[in-house]
């Protein structure tokens, strides 16, 4: 399966009920052969904190030349005003965003995570029209739960995953702290009385000293 080729040509609009295509039934196959570093990494757009997308998008709506500073000083509706506006050019810079994440990041010389065998992404939408993927990613000659040391698989887990806050960084404190779940309205959609992204206790494996949550 060119897993690549597939993704990178397919941009269509999906949700979690979409049928999954001819190259998709075939993960399930890949994932029982192969060891993958999560079952599932979301990414997904912060847009309205994207400035040089909105650079570019108050060029195109507004035909005006907007300074960094007038872009973060921007309300929420204003930043919303301008995405809607051309959803084609946000799509796309989206999309732009995510081959430079794989190809800048994930492929680089520093190989984060380890060394990519193959990967696959599914592009879906927000209700309120943001785009966002679920990815999955197979590295070369990694562990495997059951098989390989548990000291040897926490020791991976430690090196990729931290939950600690740089707080002697703050350029990098700013872009964890986007991170951090903050309880809206949608966290109970639907009447539920616990929020939607968090539901906890999840099943745990445990390992020497670490727990390996399995969502």
């Amino acid at each position: 399966m060119d897993c690549d080729t597939y993704c990178n040509k397919t941009q269509q609009i999906s949700d979690d009920k979409e049928p999954w295509s001819e190259y998709e039934v075939e993960i399930p196959g890949g994932v029982t052969d192969t060891m993958l570093t999560a079952p599932d990494f979301v990414f997904s757009s912060a847009e309205t904190q994207w400035i040089h997308l909105l650079k570019i998008l108050g060029k195109l709506v507004d035909n005006k030349e907007y300074t960094a500073n007038e872009l973060e000083n921007l309300n929420w509706g204003n930043k919303t005003w301008l995405l809607q506006s051309d959803p084609m050019t946000y799509a796309r810079h989206f999309d732009y965003q995510i081959s430079q994440l794989i190809k800048s990041i994930l492929l680089s010389k520093t190989v984060p995570l380890g060394k990519v065998a193959d990967w696959f992404y599914r592009v879906e939408y927000q209700q309120r029209g943001s785009p966002y993927i679920h990815m999955l990613i197979w590295l070369e000659n990694y562990l495997t739960f059951g098989e390989d040391f548990d000291c040897d698989l926490v020791s991976f887990i430690d090196k990729i995953i931290t939950c600690e806050k740089p707080t002697d960084n703050p350029d990098l404190l700013a872009l964890v702290n986007r991170q951090i779940h903050r309880h809206s309205h949608t966290c109970r959609k639907k009447s539920k009385s616990e929020c939607r992204s968090f539901q906890l206790p999840e099943t745990t494996y445990e390992l020497d000293k670490n727990s390996v949550s399995i969502g």
